[in-house]
């Protein structure tokens, strides 16, 4: 399944900034791409399945496999930019 992960974590100063950005870019994805954003904490196994060694990290996952990563604060631009990469 073709998805993007923000993986962050609430007490996470930069991962707070970034929810809004995070949010528009949401509403910027058509249908048929999983847009979501886990908590490093709640979802551990994930993130270590997915290589997360800093957030916020926002994964583009096409077949299972990371196709591209940003790590630290993104604009929506920038994750919309990276989405087009990868799934268009």
């Amino acid at each position: 399944m073709d998805k993007v992960i923000k993986f962050s974590a609430t007490w996470c100063n930069p991962c707070k900034a970034m929810t809004p950005a995070f949010e528009k870019f949401k509403s910027m994805v058509p249908e048929g791409i999983e847009v979501v954003d886990h908590d490093v904490d709640e979802y551990s196994e994930e993130a270590a399945k997915y290589g997360v060694r800093s957030i916020p990290y926002t994964a583009f996952i096409k077949d299972d496999i990371v196709q591209k990563a940003l790590v630290g604060v993104q604009s929506a631009d920038s994750l919309f930019s990276a989405y087009q990469e990868i799934y268009n």
